[in-house]
């Protein structure tokens, strides 16, 4: 439960270190996706799904090699 309780906290921290320090270009990237069509939202909803589940499966082997 820890780890995902760490998980969810750096979720979080990165999805608000854009806005944070680049307010006007998250605002006018923001407003570029509101126009996608469904289809493209979903589409980049699922690259980050895959690249997220890389970034564990790659994580999980070098962790599991120390």
């Amino acid at each position: 439960q820890d780890i995902l309780l760490i998980a969810i906290g750096l979720v979080f921290i990165f999805e608000g270190i854009f806005p944070l320090a680049l307010p006007d270009l998250w605002r006018n990237a923001f407003s570029k996706v509101i126009k996608f069509k469904t289809g493209q939202i979903r589409f980049y909803g699922l690259l980050s799904v895959l690249i997220g589940i890389i970034i564990l499966f790659i994580g999980s082997n070098l962790m599991s090699q120390w």
